[in-house]
């Protein structure tokens, strides 16, 4: 008997009636599904290869790409559709609507136009490289220009004897006006003692190789030295210098060898970064005065003075490692004029050459590929970098278009409720869990109580859906669609003069960290919030025709993980209102810490193979976080969907012979699909928090007992389990 399009069906003569799903949407799911699938692999033994082993043999790495993942294709639809909307006729009505879509199309067009861009070679950066040079000149009463910088230090000139912390902090200064960090990251949020308030707090800076392993690699370094002697030598190319090639060649590769050992000086001071992402451990409070007395190198309350444009400096400044400002002072001291200079000129050129003539990045951009183990000589279509540069630089207009188009209120709904029972289940998990003693228990299902969940996009700082709201947000931002290079620039000092308005003023709890196209989600500890654009929630993720155990098998995955990051090894050290505070007894901190140290053991078993031929374990330490938040979500959310499931039951999807249990773990395994190049995959495991997708796949079939149960593994139990 058919029932529109769902039949019932006898799968043997001992099972249940199952209704079959015959819906176009289920009967396309069915065929994509079974599109990615190795039926033929064990998925007890390599759940990787059962679930993505089709998917993996149907897609190749283009040459522009070091990795290439499901979510990349959803990445690659969202782009897709973004230029459609850029590209397509403009149907406002309103003068606002004419503001924001000239904004936005504006930033595309000045993008696409490579002609244009080509031909101002380096000349836009100029004057941003020649006021460098006049805020931190190498000799006293120089006045130095692109030519003069070129052709190195006068004999005419006395050796300075200016005030060399006035000059550093002045050229610091000027940077940050640039959103370009030079030295130290200076970074307000919100206050993680303190989170009703915006705080100033200090990092530090991202160097230019990816991460400080990088610098204790003589083949990196090289390679490294010849790309910045090469860019300096591409961005003075219209300098006239009067020196020979010889000469210029010469005084090039010092430069950038000097400006390299600078960097390597500064990585060696730095923390680690799985360190870095403790919050316990980075959460230093300085008066201003104190801080000053501590770090002589860089004049700060200078600095916060200017950029606030308040002669009031707040009561205190958080240093997320006060060693490396310790040590940071012995570094300046130690270096010459000329290598702080060109260290200042190579931030500058390192952030905006992008924007320039693309033959003047050209030698750092291959160089990054190389690392990479992408094809030097590629580059993505022209149309794909334009469409990020608009998500970059006006990513909130562009966000109501792809919203209008991509994201329905019933999809906002629908992840709503998945969301609240997964925050049910986890609270149910945590009401029987036998580790944690009643106190502890009490404020972490309080804390889950209080997350607040935002979904799909903004409706405040901006109204996404408001044109209005729109435009007077973006009303400082000037854009012109000949204009690249100064489009860019005047986003990034937009946005360094709106974060440095925040310092002390009550924290925005309304904006978003991710514009509503993203393909991505993220919980933030201080303000207590875990966050979904919409761009996360489309096929194979998320779909409102699909049946519900594929939405919570991959995107209620994603939102168990974001909850569950509140309960990971950092996030629990973030209270019910979002306060750091150590929350946790004794002995319940204990029997956490001994539940993770299993998933640092069984996590750092795991391995890949560098472009040489070397075996790189995971950094189960740097990881764990992200293990805990993908074990304790996939648990969550399948308790939830089980829960679900008894109130709404769904039909099988066709032609498969699974359980809803198997497809469930499936989808959960087919968002991590994908093929990574062995460069990228070694950049991975010294940068990245996440362990590789295969892993996310294996380790998590490992700890699962449902999983277990699911496809009936035999002689299996899990092997960490937490939550």
């Amino acid at each position: 008997m058919l029932r529109g399009l769902w039949k019932l069906t006898h799968r043997n003569d001992t099972a249940p009636v199952d209704e079959i799903c015959l819906t176009p949407e289920c009967v396309t799911v069915a065929a994509g599904l079974l599109a990615d699938v190795d039926l033929t692999a064990d998925p007890c033994e390599d759940f990787f290869q059962y679930t993505c082993g089709g998917w993996i043999a149907k897609h190749d790495l283009r040459a522009d790409q070091g990795d290439y993942f499901t979510s990349t294709v959803m990445y690659e639809d969202s782009l897709r559709l973004s230029r459609q909307i850029l590209e397509g006729e403009y149907t406002g009505t309103s003068a606002a609507d004419r503001q924001i879509w000239d904004k936005a199309t504006g930033v595309y067009a000045a993008c696409m136009d490579t002609d244009r861009i080509d031909s101002r070679g380096a000349e836009p950066i100029y004057s941003i490289l020649e006021q460098i040079m006049a805020t931190y000149p190498t000799y006293e009463g120089a006045i130095e220009t692109v030519k003069s910088w070129a052709e190195g230090p006068s004999s005419l000139f006395a050796k300075s004897t200016r005030a060399a912390a006035a000059d550093v902090t002045e050229t610091v200064l000027y940077l940050q006006t640039l959103a370009v960090t030079a030295l130290i990251q200076f970074d307000i949020d919100a206050d993680d003692m303190d989170p009703d308030y915006d705080a100033l707090k200090l990092y530090q800076p991202l160097n230019g190789l990816p991460s400080k392993d990088y610098y204790s690699m003589p083949a990196v370094i090289e390679s490294y030295v010849l790309a910045i002697k090469q860019v300096l030598a591409n961005v003075l190319v219209d300098a006239n210098s009067s020196l020979t090639a010889a000469e210029a060649d010469a005084r090039y590769e010092k430069l950038a060898k000097d400006v390299v050992d600078f960097e390597t000086n500064l990585a060696n001071i730095g923390m680690d970064l799985e360190e870095l992402y403790d919050g316990g451990k980075t959460y230093h409070p300085y008066t201003p005065a104190a801080l000053q007395e501590a770090f002589g190198a860089i004049d700060f309350g200078h600095i916060i003075r200017t950029m606030t444009g308040s002669s009031i400096l707040p009561s205190k400044i958080i240093v997320s490692y006060p060693q490396f400002l310790i040590d940071l002072n012995d570094v300046v001291a130690s270096a010459s004029r000329e290598t702080l200079q060109t260290y200042f000129l190579w931030k500058a050129i390192e952030v905006l050459a992008s924007h320039l003539s693309e033959s003047v990045s050209q030698p750092v951009t291959e160089f990054r590929n190389r690392l990479r183990g992408i094809d030097v000589s590629v580059r993505p279509e022209r149309w794909k970098t334009c469409v990020n540069e608009v998500d970059s630089l006006t990513g909130w207009i562009l966000g109501k278009y792809y919203v209008d188009d991509a994201f329905s209120p019933e999809a906002k709904r629908m992840g709503e409720e998945i969301i609240n029972g997964i925050k049910e289940a986890f609270v149910e998990k945590l009401n029987v869990l036998p580790w944690m003693d009643v106190k502890t228990k009490g404020v972490a299902i309080d804390k889950v109580h209080n997350l607040v969940q935002k979904i799909g996009y903004p409706d405040q700082s901006p109204n996404v859906k408001s044109s209005e709201s729109l435009a007077e947000y973006y009303k400082e931002l000037t854009v012109s669609s000949m204009t690249y290079f100064e489009n860019y620039v005047s986003a990034r000092q937009q946005a360094a003069t709106e974060e440095w308005k925040s310092l002390g003023k009550l924290t925005d709890r309304a904006a978003w960290g991710m514009t509503p196209s993203t393909v991505n989600a993220y919980y933030n500890p201080p303000l207590g919030e875990i966050v979904f654009p919409a761009g996360i929630l489309q096929p194979p993720v998320f779909s409102e025709s699909q049946p519900s155990y594929m939405n919570y098998g991959a995107f209620g995955a994603v939102a168990g993980h974001e909850l569950s990051h509140a309960f990971d090894n950092q996030g629990r050290e973030y209270d019910e209102h979002g306060v750091l505070n150590d929350w946790w007894t004794p002995v319940t901190a204990r029997e956490f810490d001994s539940r993770a140290q299993c998933f640092i053991d069984q996590y750092s078993e795991y391995t890949v193979v560098d472009e040489d031929g070397n075996i790189l374990h995971v950094n189960g330490k740097l990881t764990e976080g992200e293990n805990i938040a993908d074990n304790g979500g996939i648990a969550a959310s399948f308790n939830a969907w089980k829960k679900h499931e008894a109130q709404n039951p769904s039909p099988i999807l066709p032609g498969l012979n699974l359980t809803r249990e198997q497809i469930f773990f499936i989808n959960y395994g087919r968002w991590w699909c994908g093929k990574i190049r062995p460069g990228t995959a070694a950049q991975r495991i010294y940068t990245d928090p996440h362990s590789p997708s295969f892993v996310r796949v294996l380790a998590v079939a490992e700890d699962s007992q449902e999983f277990i149960d699911a496809f009936q593994c035999k002689n299996k139990q899990p092997r960490c389990v937490l939550w």
